[in-house]
Parts: structure tokens; sequence; C-alpha cells
């Protein structure tokens, strides 16, 4: 059985943030009791989560664009 996956490997990414983000990061992380990644990896999942929902509402017709048989 062949998988259409991608293979998932972690890696590194680092990501420069002006100042205002870096310090709302760091805020949360303190707020939270998490690190800072975690702050950033919890927005990033959320951020794709919410394309996902849009591009599969999109897909999506509404009642009112379905065609009924006569």
């Amino acid at each position: 059985m062949q998988s259409n996956q991608i293979p998932v490997v972690v890696k590194p990414l680092m990501v420069r943030l002006g100042p205002e983000a870096y310090q709302w990061v760091q805020q949360q992380a303190a707020q939270q009791e998490r690190s800072a990644n975690w702050i950033v990896g919890k927005a990033v999942e959320e951020a794709r989560k919410n394309a996902q929902s849009q591009e599969a509402a999109q897909c999506t017709p509404s009642p009112s664009q379905v065609r009924r048989a006569p």
C-alpha cells in the first residue's frame, strides 16, 4: 500500500519577530508558564487549522448553490 503523505521531519526554524510581537510572545509564555517556542508553535498550528477550515468552506457548496433535480 502506497501512502500519499509526506514524511514528517521536524527541523528547527528560526523566526524573526518584530519587537511588539516578540514582547507579546514572551508575555504569553510567562502567563501560561510555557516556553516561547510552545506559544509560537501553537499559534502556527491554529493559523494552519483556520486556513484549512476556510479552504474546506470554500470547496463546500452552500445549500442555495446546490441544484435540485426537477
